[in-house]
């Protein structure tokens, strides 16, 4: 299951180096497109009239409070960095109108603790447990809206137990099980009242895609 992570825009000329553009995994929020190094002192980026991005170096990397501004000037993103130019602490981004997109906390540059991302209309998207930067314990994925849309667990970043899909309108459609990463044992369709079994799927194949119902909508962040 993927999930979506704010990915900040670009930081322009001038800006120096630049770390790898984050992943789709939750905790990539400020290590995004930003600079990783620059000569100590504020860092400014403006764009439009608008400080897209403001911050400061110390010894070279960022550190302390470091904002991102979308386009209109309202606030995208908002966290800090330590001594070693890690992020700790809560970090928070924000959509465009101001509602809250995703919101979680960092242990010595490591997602650490719970997660969570919103749809544009304020209601969860994904709650998740990390631990040292990997998903580990439950995570849960809503439709639009707030209904449940499916519950997995983590183990150290690996895939375990037992994985439960849901429709829009609660029915149960589809379990599965995994062990390190890997589908495994008896997965099953539910039909109405009846189910059926299906072997373990290959690949990154979710058991509601096994059983023939599409894939969850995904969050689209610009």
């Amino acid at each position: 299951m993927i999930a979506a992570a704010l990915v900040l825009t670009g930081c322009g000329d001038g800006c120096g180096p630049t770390m790898a553009p984050g992943d789709d995994d939750p905790g990539s929020l400020p290590i995004a497109d930003m600079p990783r190094t620059g000569p100590d002192g504020p860092f400014i980026r403006e764009e439009g009239g608008v400080r897209r991005l403001e911050g400061a170096f110390v010894g070279g990397k960022p550190s302390g409070e470091w904002v991102a501004r979308h386009p209109n000037g309202q606030e995208q993103a908002r966290g800090r960095f330590d001594d070693q130019g890690r992020p700790v602490g809560e970090w928070r981004s924000y959509w465009a109108d101001g509602t809250l997109q995703e919101k979680g906390s960092y242990v010595a540059g490591e997602a650490d603790g719970v997660w969570q991302m919103s749809w544009p209309d304020g209601s969860l998207f994904e709650e998740l447990e990390m631990q040292a930067g990997s998903p580990h314990g439950t995570w849960r994925m809503f439709f639009e809206g707030g209904a449940l849309a499916d519950v997995m667990t983590f183990d150290r970043g690996l895939q375990v137990g037992l994985e439960t899909d849901y429709a829009r309108d609660g029915t149960k459609l589809a379990e599965g099980h995994f062990t390190a990463g890997k589908p495994t044992g008896v997965w099953r369709c539910f039909e109405g009242e009846s189910s059926r079994t299906i072997p373990p799927p290959g690949g990154d194949v979710t058991p509601r895609e096994a059983c023939g119902h599409p894939a969850l909508p995904e969050l689209e962040i610009d």
